[in-house]
């Protein structure tokens, strides 16, 4: 097997892309710097979002390798940038051009995906067809109750969705897939150091933003009080990112070469920082589903080594600066039953029948989450703006009709990876990772709702290389195709 390094690149061609992608991104940035600030903000703004995204449609132009890890890294750096720009302007936008960026990139896939379309199996059309059943009818319900805020929803879902139709279509080689997890890997370890670096000092960009968002899940904004999201929009998918990195390097050495234990480290004290404990739960769910269904041989010694390493995380939080008050955290799991966390989730579930019985067909797209503050004037709803229970929220979305779909849906696919596990007679490592990912998402449903935003993109991305490359079709580097 290849040997991978952070920036390798394996053919001349893709050389020469690469270093077009940066002379256009140079010019952009300048043009966009000086008309920006001669015409005022907003033009600002849109040179920002055209720095941003030109490189993603170059290399979705000639459906580059690169084009995913680019593309997740705007999911990962677009909230930050949108942060400094905030910051830099002085003034707080509750709604920002920016923060549409990753969007519109993943819109992008739908050029490589159309030239691809053919080669997607039955099940997986399947699986699509099924969610876009359930998505027209909460968009109907969703235009007529909520307005243009349904279109943003849809894009969230869709978008993330995208990912996986891309890759499925796409039937990347085993090499390319160990490619993709190590970016994957990387960029989750800047997210983590930056996340360090944020509860340990807290950048005033960051303290400004904190100050006119108002969120109270994310702390104070104060060094060593704040809820740590790091490059991305909330604790919840910071946590998220890094407790998935952790768990992939933790179950194949083989994606922590470049890094080592010390990467898995950095991950999971970035992990435990965010305070998220769903997010520390899925990383749980991932590993002991991984597991389980790997070779008997191998389950006692990985349980052994994961025993060492979390013991030696204790250890440190132990001696860290208010690593205390991280370890009690950990502690709540142990009294539920005084947890103000929990008591919340329990109101919210007594609250969420009444709500089913009067929705009974669905609020539509929308009504949850995000999307609201376009009906609320930046403003988050009150009722429904921040709803901790991922199945609630499909429930109240896609209601009676929609639900049921949604659901058929995710267990079709995690059947269909299960099927392809007993198909695959090496390289299995992809398709454990993710039959796991994906049971560890469904799992997750009892706290968020794993398959929008941020948060499907990472989901997605790792649940669609778990099919193998039947039917690959080796493709014409020397046409600028970077496979």
């Amino acid at each position: 097997m290849k040997r991978y390094t952070l920036f390798r690149v394996y053919h001349t061609s893709e050389v020469k892309i690469l270093l077009s992608l940066l002379v256009s991104w140079i010019i952009a940035a300048f043009i966009g710097y000086v008309v920006g600030s001669r015409l005022g903000g907003t033009m600002l703004e849109l040179s920002i979002v055209a720095v941003i995204v030109i490189p993603s449609l170059l290399l979705a132009l000639v459906d580059s390798k690169w084009l995913l890890p680019y593309n997740l890294a705007i999911w990962v750096f677009t909230p930050e940038i949108r942060r400094l720009y905030d910051w830099s302007t002085n003034e707080y936008h509750s709604m920002s051009l920016i923060s549409l960026t990753p969007i519109v990139v993943s819109m992008f896939l739908v050029y490589p995906l159309m030239q691809l379309f053919k080669s997607l199996d039955t099940s997986i059309k399947k699986f699509l067809i099924l969610w876009g059943c359930a998505l027209g009818y909460a968009l109907v319900i969703g235009l007529f109750r909520n307005g243009s805020s349904s279109l943003y929803d849809l894009a969230n879902i869709v978008g993330p969705l995208l990912w996986l139709a891309y890759i499925f279509a796409r039937k990347p080689t085993d090499d390319l897939k160990h490619f993709w997890i190590l970016q994957f890997v990387n960029l989750a370890l800047v997210v983590a150091l930056y996340g360090i670096i944020q509860y340990t000092i807290l950048p005033p960009w960051d303290v400004f933003w904190m100050d006119g968002v108002d969120m109270a899940s994310i702390g104070k904004s104060e060094p060593f009080e704040v809820r740590v999201f790091s490059t991305l929009n909330s604790p919840g998918p910071a946590g998220v990112f890094l407790s998935l990195a952790a768990a992939i390097m933790i179950v194949d050495a083989r994606w922590r070469k470049l890094w080592g234990w010390m990467g898995v480290l950095l991950a999971v004290i970035g992990s435990i920082i965010t305070l998220v404990r769903a997010a520390w739960m899925f990383g749980f769910v991932t590993i002991l589903i991984y597991i389980i269904i790997s070779n008997h041989g191998n389950r006692f010694k990985k349980l052994f080594v994961l025993l060492l390493f979390f013991s030696l995380v204790y250890f440190i939080l132990l001696v860290l600066p208010q690593g205390q008050i991280l370890l009690q955290r950990f502690e709540t799991f142990g009294e539920i039953q005084g947890d103000e966390s929990f008591n919340d989730r329990l109101s919210l579930t007594k609250q969420l029948l009444p709500m089913l019985f009067s929705n009974i067909e669905g609020m539509g797209l929308g009504s949850m989450g995000m999307a609201t503050r376009l009906q609320n004037s930046g403003n988050l709803s009150a009722e429904t703006g921040i709803f901790d229970s991922g199945i609630g929220t499909i429930m109240l979305t896609f209601g009676v009709i929609g639900t049921p779909i949604i659901l058929y849906a995710l267990c079709h696919l995690a059947k269909t990876l299960w099927l392809e596990k007993a198909q695959q007679k090496t390289n299995l490592e992809f398709n454990r990772l993710s039959i796991s990912v994906m049971l560890a998402s469904i799992v997750n449903l009892l706290f968020a709702n794993s398959y929008t935003s941020a948060f499907g993109v990472m989901i997605w991305f790792i649940v669609a290389l778990g099919v193998g490359n039947y039917g690959y079709r080796e493709r014409d580097v020397s046409k600028g195709d970077l496979s």
